[in-house]
């Protein structure tokens, strides 16, 4: 598997309206994610996500596991919104995000 290489940044609520309005404006791709856990274990996380991108949702899920130096990470598509919404019933640690793909 790739390993993965992204900088994350979290923005201070107080400033968070006007930097979406300051990305929007640069026309910066954004979606919105919902995402929650079906299981958490030290070092383990089975996680479902929606993620919508100008209206069009696409259903992911998610196990992470890591080991020494690096973490594995596999993502499947779930094909019905049927199956994600029974899932996101069960799911725990739930949360939404908005996330800006900037690059430089």
């Amino acid at each position: 598997m790739p390993t993965e290489n992204e900088r994350k940044y979290v923005l201070d609520l107080d400033n968070e309206e006007e930097m979406i309005k300051h990305l929007i404006k640069l026309d910066v791709k954004s979606n919105t994610i919902h995402q929650g856990y079906l299981a958490l274990n030290k070092g383990m996380s089975l996680r479902i996500r929606e993620s919508v991108d100008k209206n069009k949702a696409e259903y992911l899920l998610t196990f992470k596991q890591n080991v020494p130096d690096r973490t594995i990470e596999i993502e499947k598509k779930i094909k019905e919104k049927r199956d994600f919404d029974d899932l996101w019933v069960q799911a725990v640690n739930k949360h939404e995000k908005i996330r800006f793909d900037y690059i430089e």
